[in-house]
């Protein structure tokens, strides 16, 4: 039998037949995923891009409701922000508060959006997440990451052809459990789980197509450390935990190794842990 030209085996035959038909398909599925601006060139309504508005799904998830594309964000204005992200003040007679979004990638009728949330109390929630678009509604899909400021809040978000790359904010606890610490609840209990607690922050590259977030890095943030010189180390746990991150910040930040961030753990375990 030929085979462009070539003489094959019936077997050679119906193999490179099945390895075309697989490669069309994974084409096929490679095509339907945009990213960044293609995506975003999506993300409209009525030939407008989504108005803000639209995106403020509820912070209850038993609660949340698709939104109706064709009522939301009615005379409220909506522009770009230095960003270039998509931002509107709520409007009057809802309280202050600001919301603004990027669009990152689209698969289908599904988009991954970046979103950030000022309620116009303390809290500053910020999030990546699936929405979905679909017969003049909006309606949130599924939560990649996201919380409120130091408390897994996002920031330096990029997209590329393929992935999205994130910061997310990291209290103590957060990153003794990056470096692998299982924290005894007694110890953790001492430690500051508060929305200003940052004492870092963790680098994250999401997969779209998989769905995965893989951890690249976690860099200590230079004002972290609020422990005086010299301190001692066996106050509290907390107390402890800053003055082992003390020397290990440098001024410009730079990311742990994955070695320096076991050591950290080691020494927190060692030091915060076993000695109290």
């Amino acid at each position: 039998m030929f085979f462009g030209g070539v003489r094959t085996s019936r077997t050679s035959y119906w193999l490179v037949a099945t390895l075309a038909v697989v490669g069309i398909a994974g084409c096929h599925a490679t095509s339907r995923l945009r990213m960044g601006d293609a995506a975003a060139e999506a993300f409209r309504f009525r030939g407008k891009p989504i108005h803000p508005m639209c995106l403020n799904f509820s912070l209850e998830a038993a609660s949340d409701r698709p939104i109706s594309l064709a009522t939301c964000g009615q005379g409220t204005p909506a522009s770009l922000d230095s960003r270039g992200w998509w931002t509107a003040d709520f409007p009057p007679g809802e309280g202050r508060g600001r919301i603004s979004y990027r669009v990152l990638a689209a698969e289908g009728d599904r988009f991954l959006v970046a979103k950030d949330l000022w309620s116009g109390g303390t809290g500053q929630f910020s999030s990546l997440s699936w929405v979905r678009v679909r017969n003049g509604q909006i309606a949130d899909d599924a939560t990649v990451h996201g919380g409120d400021r130091c408390a897994g809040g996002l920031s330096h978000v990029v997209v590329d052809s393929l992935h999205v790359r994130y910061d997310a904010s990291t209290t103590p606890l957060d990153i003794l459990r990056l470096a692998g610490v299982a924290v005894p609840d007694s110890i953790a209990d001492q430690m500051r789980f508060a929305y200003g607690a940052c004492d870092g922050y963790a680098t994250y590259v999401y997969d779209p197509v998989t769905g995965d977030s893989r951890l690249v890095a976690v860099t200590l943030r230079a004002d972290g450390p609020t422990v005086p010189s010299g301190g001692s180390t066996a106050i509290d746990p907390e107390t402890c935990f800053e003055a082992l991150i003390r020397g290990r910040v440098t001024e410009p930040a730079k990311a742990l190794t994955p070695a320096e961030l076991s050591a950290l753990g080691d020494a927190f375990e060692k030091t915060c842990i076993r000695a109290r």
